[in-house]
């Protein structure tokens, strides 16, 4: 393997199919072509996805691993001990990649040798893969206070595998909220990783309502609680840990559908129509 091939990392639980088989797609239609596929799902699932995905997997560059550990940061470490590339990105099932992005993070690992973290510009979608958003890029230095205020890195994430497994990969006791996308980065700022931000858009989020998502399904109570585990395990003082939590709720936090496990409970069995839930005024 050349040391600027790239494993793209798909974690599958919960999923669309519509929006799984263009994530799959998009990873095709790179314009790259020696990428690697990654896609990890639970061991029981593993005959569902063999089925479902049966054209990709006929590809010698695509895997279909089981998840070895917990949860979503599980997932992660199991993609991480079975790469066979340097580097390796993360593409949600809902989202999509820029069809440039395996052939622009490979010139940018030659560029910048020293590095172990890269991370791109971004922008958002709906359903029917319209633009919501305009080009979000990186716009903060990479530094333990600006992790501690929000976190400065942001999708598309690549990274040196070595250097992800040597921190102990995402933490698994975290549960399914922000444990990959910020716990894990800061960690390995932590650990000594170097950072590159890639001032190109190479990621589409999907802002949805027509499945299961992190952002939105998982109960407002179950994100304030993690994210304050995170800010706390940092060692972020007490009184910036309310502030962060209090200022999330406000804010991004409200795209969750459910207060808590009893509020969602109680508006599924009443029919509950999530497509109007709030949704972040993107800009």
């Amino acid at each position: 393997m050349d040391r600027d091939q790239i494993t793209v990392f798909l974690p599958v639980t919960h999923y669309h199919r519509p929006y799984l088989e263009q994530a799959v797609e998009c990873v095709f239609q790179q314009t790259r072509a020696d990428w690697r596929l990654l896609i990890v799902v639970d061991e029981d699932r593993q005959p569902h996805f063999r089925d479902l995905l049966r054209d990709a997997l006929a590809d010698p560059r695509v895997r279909l691993v089981p998840n070895q550990g917990r949860l979503l940061g599980g997932a992660y470490n199991t993609a991480m001990r079975a790469a066979e590339t340097t580097f390796m990105g993360v593409l949600l099932g809902d989202d999509l990649w820029t069809p440039d992005a395996v052939d622009i993070l490979g010139r940018a690992i030659r560029e910048n040798e020293g590095t172990d973290f890269f991370y791109s510009g971004r922008y958002y979608i709906d359903g029917a893969n319209q633009r919501l958003s305009s080009d979000y890029l990186p716009d903060k230095p990479v530094t333990v206070e600006s992790f501690s205020t929000g976190s400065p890195v942001k999708h598309l994430l690549c990274w040196r595998v070595s250097a992800g497994l040597a921190c102990g990969g995402v933490d698994e006791t975290l549960n399914n909220f922000a444990s990959d996308d910020f716990d894990f980065p800061w960690t390995m700022l932590d650990h000594g990783a170097v950072f590159h931000p890639i001032h190109r858009v190479l990621y589409m989020c999907r802002d949805h309502r027509d499945g299961f998502r992190l952002t939105t399904h998982v109960p407002r109570s179950v994100q304030r609680r993690e994210l304050r585990r995170i800010l706390e395990k940092h060692g972020v003082a007490p009184a910036l840990v309310r502030r962060r939590v209090r200022h999330g709720s406000r804010n991004y936090l409200r795209q969750s559908l459910f207060g808590n496990g009893l509020h969602r409970w109680l508006l599924e069995r009443l029919g509950f129509d999530a497509t109007r839930g709030w949704r972040e005024p993107y800009r």
